[in-house]
Parts: structure tokens; sequence; C-alpha cells
């Protein structure tokens, strides 16, 4: 007489093939996961841009005229001199930092680039964080003047 006894549960094999089709399904997965994070990273870097040129046209709204890119002696409303980055910072919904930078001479990015502002950096771009003899500094992804 042939047995017909039926056995609850999987066979090894069964159980290989059943993971083997969860890696290839997570497989991929993965670079599509990738893309919709690269792709948010570049809206960031779109919105940092915007940001950046609302504060320029507010301040230039305010003074009725565009604010310097660079370093000036004697540029209003800051006679010490200032970058962009510093200009705009109250544009920025920065005010208090601004604040915080009033009495710092503000002609190079340096002061800057000790803080982490995150409105100056891209998520998507290959420019790391760097550190040298006096500590850490953090590159602005997003200079007003490139140059000489």
């Amino acid at each position: 007489m042939i047995s017909t006894r039926r056995y609850r549960g999987f066979t090894l094999v069964e159980l290989l093939v059943v993971i083997a089709i969860i890696g290839i399904l997570i497989a991929l997965l993965l670079p599509a996961v990738q893309a919709a994070r690269e792709a948010a990273r570049r809206m960031q870097c779109s919105n940092n841009l915007k940001q950046l040129g609302l504060a320029i046209l507010n301040y230039e709204s305010t003074f009725r005229y565009l604010p310097p890119g660079g370093w000036s002696r004697h540029a209003r409303p800051f006679p010490d001199g200032a970058s962009l980055h510093a200009i705009v910072l109250p544009y920025l919904e920065q005010v208090g930092l601004r604040e915080q930078l009033a009495g710092v001479n503000l002609a190079s990015l340096s002061n800057l680039e000790t803080l982490r502002i995150n409105t100056f950096r891209c998520p998507s771009s290959i420019l790391l964080d760097y550190t040298d003899a006096s500590g850490t500094y953090y590159f602005q992804h997003y200079p007003a003047v490139l140059g000489a």
C-alpha cells in the first residue's frame, strides 16, 4: 500500500527559491530608491537657489540696489564690508545669526564657512567638508563671485 501522507512545511529547495526571489526583488528596488533620493536632493538644491534669489530680490526691494557680490569697504548698509552671504542673512530668516556676526569682519566667507548654514549647501554636491589647522570648515556651494 502506498502512503498518501502529506507533510506540512517547506522543503529546503522551496525555501531557497523564495529567498532568491526576495533577493532579486530587493536588488531591483534599490536603484529606484537611490534615484528617488537623488531627485529629492536635486530639488533641495533648486529650492536653495530659489531662496537665495528671493533674498537678493528682497534686499533690492529694500535698498533699491542689488547687494554687492564681494567685499567693499564703504558699501551700505555694512561699512566694514561683507560678503553677499552675510548681507542676505536677514532675508533668509537668519536675523539672529546676522546680529551675532555684527561685530565680526565679514569681508570673506571664512567666518561663515565655520557655520553650517543649510541654505548655502547643496546636498547632492560632491564637495565635502574639509579640516585645516584652525578647525573644520564647510564649503558654501553657491559662490556669488568666483574668480581671481
